[in-house]
């Protein structure tokens, strides 16, 4: 059934290989503890796909507005098997977000899960798996859905370095993401169970749903965690042994850690995406879990993450995905030599099609400057910084994210963020966003942060890393994913707030 697009490769092949009574999906969520087989989800997204080609105009555009559970799940699944593009939209928005998304997307029906109260509800998956028997599954081409070049959904930028952006993908790319990632690089197997921290509209999330589906292993989902707590309680029942989450969320869950007993004991892999990842969070993270964790970069654009560390090898180089190809060019800056640092592009099928704004899509023409920097090393790269992040100060060229770095090992560090300003006097330096923890907090600053002045001058290497100010605050501004937004700290610096 190669007209099925990617949801052969998702979830028709693994039923017809005879496996329909595995475990496909399991929901974590303010309905209790719920989950689909593969046989199950198979039945209910034909179901519905039937639905939507009776409903729909073919090939129209759809929006869903929701979070990881089991109706949005199928409600995903269905409009990419009946060929409708669909749009993944986040829930709990302000009244005005949706009406402006939806003059970009133009959609001819919006569908919301139980999350969100926007748009035509989704009925209970219960419903469609009352509707009559689908057709037996069918293997389908693997070759086929690799070439598979019509427009399957759309996913928004995270916003975290300004509006955010539409782009829209092919079906194809989940085969080249199942091929060149989930096998080749992140060993992701059949008996594998997947929960990713982030919502599916996501680029991250959704490989929380997309890669375990791929191989037939299990997904599980927690559309409604309140508590930071309540991943670490969720993955410890359901022997998750992979998990998906931003840098900042492994921070925090370290942080909480001793608010209760359970542990993630069955976890095997860690996978971390979407900003820096300090040495020492992954320290801690691997000393608590017990599991390897992996970095990867990407971004929506790409979809598949460019580079990434290798679960079948030791080390924590990037590796070059498969799926690209690349163009390193020199990144020389006064006083550097030109070997030192290399900014990337990257070429794919995988990529992107392109943006989509007022309902027309925009097709990308080329490569993608993936705005990163790095330094080639063996036959890998390691991370240096965001291309507009690298600054010079007193004559050294400094990341922001080194000073983070420093901070997150200070005691009583609870979180931290760093960015580049103007002084009053037009000089350029660098500023600190301190949350220390509750009972540092209460002791006073002004010793603390004269103890961690102390350890600058000893220890932090060039000095231009050294701070002008160091700001407490109760929090950091984030994404829904997690991501710190440093662009909303620069507004408020500068906006005297």
């Amino acid at each position: 059934m190669d007209s099925a697009g990617c949801f052969s490769l998702l979830v028709e092949r693994h039923v017809a290989r005879g496996n329909a009574d595995r475990e496909a999906l399991v929901e974590h969520g303010t309905l209790g503890r719920r989950q689909l087989t593969y046989g199950q989800l198979y039945h209910a997204t034909c179901a519905m796909a039937r639905w939507l080609e009776l409903t729909t105009r073919p090939g129209c555009t759809l929006a869903l507005v929701g979070s990881a559970t089991l109706e949005f799940a199928v409600a995903w699944l269905s409009a990419m098997r009946a060929g409708r593009p669909v749009l993944l939209a986040p829930s709990r928005q302000a009244e005005a977000y949706y009406p402006a998304l939806w003059e970009k997307v133009a959609p001819e029906r919006v569908l919301s899960d139980r999350t969100s109260s926007v748009g035509e509800p989704l009925p209970d998956v219960s419903h469609w798996l009352a509707e009559p028997a689908p057709a037996p599954a069918q293997e389908g081409s693997a070759e086929a859905l690799l070439g598979d070049d019509r427009p399957a959904l759309m996913l928004m930028t995270s916003g975290s370095t300004g509006g955010a952006k539409i782009c829209v993908h092919s079906h194809r790319a989940f085969a080249w993401f199942e091929q060149h990632v989930t096998r080749a690089l992140w060993g992701i197997r059949p008996d594998d169970r997947v929960l990713a921290a982030s919502s599916p509209h996501f680029s991250f999330g959704l490989q929380g749903l997309h890669v375990p589906l791929s191989v037939g292993a299990t997904a599980v989902m927690v559309p409604e965690w309140t508590r930071h707590l309540d991943i670490l309680e969720v993955a410890h029942a359901e022997r998750v042994t992979a998990l998906l989450a931003v840098p900042t969320l492994y921070h925090i869950l370290w942080r909480r850690a001793a608010e209760t007993p359970v542990r993630p004991k069955s976890l095997r892999l860690s996978f971390a995406a979407g900003e820096h990842l300090p040495g020492l969070v992954r320290e801690r993270w691997e000393a608590f879990s017990g599991s390897r964790m992996l970095n990867s970069i990407g971004t929506t654009e790409t979809f598949l993450p460019y580079l990434s560390e290798d679960a079948h090898t030791s080390g924590d180089m990037l590796k070059r995905v498969g799926a690209f190809q690349y163009q390193a060019r020199p990144h020389a800056m006064e006083g550097e030599s030109a070997q030192e640092v290399v900014a990337l592009s990257v070429e794919s099928p995988a990529m992107m099609l392109g943006y989509l704004s007022q309902g027309a899509l925009a097709p990308r023409s080329g490569g993608l400057s993936t705005g990163d920097l790095f330094a080639p090393e063996g036959e890998g790269f390691r991370f240096v910084s965001r291309e507009g992040d690298r600054i010079k100060l007193s004559g050294c060229w400094v990341s922001p994210h080194e000073l983070e770095d420093f901070l997150l090992t200070q005691p009583g560090v609870s979180s931290t963020a760093a960015i580049a300003l103007k002084t009053e006097e037009g000089l350029t330096r660098l500023r600190a966003f301190i949350v220390l923890k509750p009972d540092v907090q209460a002791s006073g600053t002004e010793a603390w942060e004269a103890q961690v002045r102390q350890r600058m001058e000893l220890t932090l290497r060039p000095r231009a890393l050294r701070p002008d100010r160091i700001v407490f605050v109760e929090s950091l501004p984030s994404t829904a994913s997690g991501k710190i937004k440093r662009s909303e700290l620069l507004k408020a610096v500068m906006g005297g707030s």
